[in-house]
C-alpha cells in the first residue's frame, strides 16, 4: 500500500482521537496499528529499484539514481499523503500543526520504513517487526488498472472518512 494511503488511513482514524485529546504515544501506537491493518487488504505495492525482495538481485548501486528512484518516489509519496490529510481537514498547514499531526505520519509509515532500514542495518529486533509486517501482509496486486484503482478507493474512501469526522 503506499504510504499517501497509510497516512490518509492513520489520519482518518487519529483526526477525532487528536481532538479529542489523545496523546502522542496513543496516536502514534493507534496509527502503526491502522499501518498493519491495512495491509491486510490486497494491494498493489509499488517497486523499489535498490530495495529487492530475497531471492532478487539489486542493480550496481549508484548514489544518484537510488536518490531519484527510490528515495524521491518514497519522499513523494509520503509528502502526497501529507499534503491531503492537511487539505481535506481543512487543518492550516503550520509548525504546530505538522507537530500535532506527527505522530500520526511517522506511525503510519514506520513499517514500511523500517523494512528499509532493515536491508541497511540488519538486527533480530527489526526482523521479528519484519516478521510481523509478512504475516499481516495480504497478497501483492500486479501492477495494472485493478490495482491502481483499487489503491485509488481505499485511498479516496480514506480521505472521505476523514473528511466526515
Amino acid at each position: 500500500m503506499t504510504l499517501a494511503t497509510h497516512i490518509a488511513i492513520a489520519g482518518a482514524i487519529s483526526k477525532p482521537l487528536l481532538a479529542g485529546g489523545m496523546g502522542p504515544l496513543g496516536l502514534f501506537i493507534v496509527s502503526v496499528s491502522s499501518h498493519y491493518l491495512a495491509d491486510t487488504i490486497p494491494h498493489y505495492d509499488y517497486k523499489l529499484r535498490y530495495f529487492v525482495d530475497e531471492g532478487e538481485v539489486a542493480p550496481p548501486f549508484k548514489l544518484g539514481d537510488f536518490l531519484i528512484r527510490d528515495v524521491g518516489k518514497v519522499a513523494g509519496d509520503a509528502l502526497l499523503g501529507i499534503i491531503l490529510i492537511f487539505l481535506v481537514t481543512g487543518i492550516p498547514f503550520t509548525f504546530l500543526s505538522i507537530l500535532h499531526w506527527s505522530p500520526v505520519i511517522i506511525g503510519a509509515t514506520l513499517p514500511d520504513l523500517l523494512q528499509a532500514v532493515r536491508w541497511v542495518v540488519p538486527g533480530a529486533l527489526i526482523d521479528k517487526i519484519q516478521k510481523v509486517q509478512e504475516f499481516v501482509h495480504a497478497r501483492k496486486l500486479s501492477w495494472g488498472t485493478g490495482s491502481v484503482l483499487s489503491q485509488t478507493i481505499i485511498l479516496l474512501l480514506a480521505l472521505g472518512a476523514t473528511r466526515l469526522f
